[in-house]
C-alpha cells in the first residue's frame, strides 16, 4: 500500500496539495488487499471522502489491472455491462447478458492466466439495481478466485441489500452471505479538516468548517479561490472565496 500511495503525497491541483487521509489509505489498503489475493470486497464511505479519487490514484498505479466503472443512477443491467465491456475492450455483438457476463469472465480469467492480477471494481454501487446486483453475484460465483471483485459506495448500499433481503428477493440471499463478513466501512470525514487548513487564516478555517460538509465540498470551494487568488495576487480570504463563489 506505501507503494500506492507514496507518489500522491506531494501531488498537488494548483496550490491545492492531496492530502493523504484516512479515508485515502483505507480505499487503497482495501483495494490492495482484494487484488493481492483476488477477493471481493465492499467500501463503505460517506459521501464526499474521497472513494472515488482513491480508486483513480489505485487506477493510475495499476493500469493494466484494474477495471473501474461508475454506476448511473439510470442504469439497468444491459448498460452496466456495457460499461464493464468498454472497460475491458471487449468488441461484442449483440447478444444475451448471459452471454456478455460469460465474455467478461473469460476475458478476466485469460488475464489471470497470463500473470497479472485483474480487479473489477463497480464504483457508486448504490447505484446497482436489484438485476445488476445478481448479476455482480453470478460474477462472483465464477470467477472468486481468478479475479478481485470491489463495490464502493455509500450507506445508501447496504439499506438497499437490506431491503431487498427483507423482501426476500431471489438471490440477495445469497450474495449477501458472499459479501457479508468483506464489508470495510470508511472512518467518518474530520470535519474540522486538519490537515488540509494546517496555514490557513483562522477566519477562513471557520468559515470553512462551518460550511463544508466533506473533503469533496472543500475541494470544489478552495480550487477555484486558490485560482483566483493566484490570478489577481489577493490573499486568500472569506471575502475572495465568497466573491469567487457568488454568496
Amino acid at each position: 500500500m506505501k507503494e500506492v500511495l507514496k507518489p500522491q503525497i506531494t501531488e498537488t491541483m494548483g496550490a491545492w496539495e492531496i492530502k493523504p487521509t484516512i479515508q485515502l489509505k483505507g480505499v487503497l489498503a482495501s483495494l490492495s488487499m482484494a487484488k493481492d489475493h483476488s477477493q471481493t470486497t465492499v467500501i463503505i464511505g460517506e459521501t464526499g471522502s474521497g472513494k472515488t479519487y482513491s480508486l483513480n490514484v489505485f487506477k493510475n498505479r495499476f493500469p493494466l489491472e484494474v477495471f473501474a466503472v461508475k454506476v448511473g443512477s439510470s442504469d439497468n443491467l444491459r448498460d452496466l455491462i456495457a460499461k464493464v465491456l468498454k472497460s475491458l475492450k471487449i468488441n461484442c455483438p449483440k447478444s444475451t447478458s448471459s452471454a456478455r457476463l460469460a465474455q467478461i469472465a473469460g476475458k478476466l480469467k485469460v488475464l489471470k492466466g497470463q500473470g497479472l492480477q485483474p480487479i473489477l471494481v463497480f464504483d457508486e454501487a448504490e447505484y446497482m439495481k436489484y438485476s445488476a446486483l445478481c448479476a455482480f453475484k453470478e460474477l462472483y460465483d465464477v470467477l472468486h478466485q481468478d479475479c478481485a471483485l470491489v463495490l464502493i459506495g455509500t450507506n445508501e448500499l447496504l439499506t438497499n441489500l437490506d431491503k431487498l433481503l427483507k423482501s426476500h428477493k431471489a438471490g440477495i440471499a445469497q450474495l449477501f452471505r458472499r459479501i457479508r463478513f468483506k464489508i470495510q466501512e470508511l472512518p467518518l470525514i474530520d470535519k474540522r479538516f486538519e490537515q488540509f487548513l494546517v496555514e490557513t487564516e483562522p477566519s477562513l478555517k471557520k468559515w470553512l468548517q462551518q460550511n463544508c460538509n466533506n473533503y469533496g465540498e472543500l475541494h470544489d470551494v478552495m480550487i477555484p479561490a486558490l485560482a483566483e487568488a493566484e490570478r489577481s495576487n489577493t490573499p486568500l480570504s472569506v471575502d475572495l472565496v465568497k466573491t469567487v463563489l457568488g454568496l
